[in-house]
């Protein structure tokens, strides 16, 4: 199965939820497809974060 998405702005829009941002960078992807490294939130014991994954 395949789904697409959209991911505009992930760094600027969960600054108040993720502690820092690793290699992410908060371009806009109007085409976002399974096979691309896509930004994700994680939960670590000291906080959360998003990265590439």
């Amino acid at each position: 199965m395949c789904g697409r998405y959209v991911v505009t702005n992930a760094v600027q829009k969960t600054r108040e939820i993720v502690k820092s941002a690793i290699t992410v960078n908060d371009a806009d992807n109007f085409n976002a497809s399974p096979q691309q490294k896509l930004p994700v939130i994680k939960s670590y014991t000291n906080g959360k974060t998003i990265e590439n994954l």
